[in-house]
Order: C-alpha cells, then structure tokens, then sequence
C-alpha cells in the first residue's frame, strides 16, 4: 500500500512554519509513513531549506500530480503568491497573512478533490487573514467537505 499523501500548508511564509516543515519532512519517519508535498511559496521553502542545512532539494511542482517523492527532495506545490524579497521575515503582515489562508484554501480543495489525503498544517498567524475567512473560516469548511470532525476553530 502506498502512503498517504499529505498536503502540508507552509503557515506564514514569513514564520516559522517553512522551517519548522524543512526540519520534519528530512525525519526518516515521516518519508517512510507519508508523502508529504507542501503548499505554499517554493521561494520561502527553499530558503528554509537553505536555512536549516537541510538535506533535502526541493523539487517545486504546480499539480500533486507531477511530485515523484525521490529520496532527497522535498515536494512543494507552488503557489508563487508572495514576493519573499519583499515580505518583511518574522513579522505579522497582510500579505503573509492572505498567502497563508491561500495554503489552507488550496489544501482544501486538495482534499475535496481527493488529490490528498490529508492536510497537516503549520504554525499561522490568523490576525492577518483576509476577514471573510474568519466569519467562514477555512479549517471549519474543510470538515464538512471532507466528511471529518472539526479538530480547530478559527478566530
């Protein structure tokens, strides 16, 4: 049986997240029990990878469907949303914000599509996401729309 593929939402491009995803996606356990693809930047993957001396190469797609899970690389669908030369790092602000609810939106559909089979998210800041998302928040629709029981609230 092949492992599950797991759409991990890369957090605040500006954060921690990529960094914290660079450090668990190069455990032996993770590769041997999933395939995990991250969904977000691939400029900000990379250069968390870079920061942390990762082992990994990432091997940015634009479909789940062309990730090859080889060993070594880091799958990572890039949304290209965010200009990282531009983003101020380890600070709150709107585009970081709304690039990181883009992750959640994309993993969702991901999900409903049946083109992942689960979604794992990393550290984000809500206070920058665009305010629609926090009267219908994306983590309470994606319950619904993949027949699962809520396990976060938003805002």
């Amino acid at each position: 049986m092949k492992q599950p593929i797991l759409g991990v939402t890369m957090g605040d491009p500006a954060g921690v997240g990529p960094e914290i995803i660079a450090r668990a996606a190069a455990d032996p356990a993770v590769r041997r029990d999933s395939r995990p693809v991250v969904i977000g930047a691939a400029s900000a993957m990379s250069a968390a990878l870079a920061l942390v001396a990762s082992p990994l190469t990432l091997h940015a797609v634009k479909h789940v469907a062309d990730c090859r899970w080889a060993d070594g690389t880091l799958e990572a669908l890039d949304l290209a949303n965010v200009d990282m030369a531009t983003l101020p790092r380890g600070a709150v602000s709107a585009a970081a914000g709304r690039a990181a609810y883009d992750y959640v939106e994309r993993a969702v559909a991901l999900a409903q599509a049946r083109e992942i089979h689960g979604i794992v998210t990393a550290p984000s800041t809500r206070k920058r996401w665009p305010r629609p998302a926090c009267s219908t928040p994306a983590t309470r629709r994606s319950s619904r729309g993949c027949r699962t029981p809520p396990t976060s609230r938003c805002c």
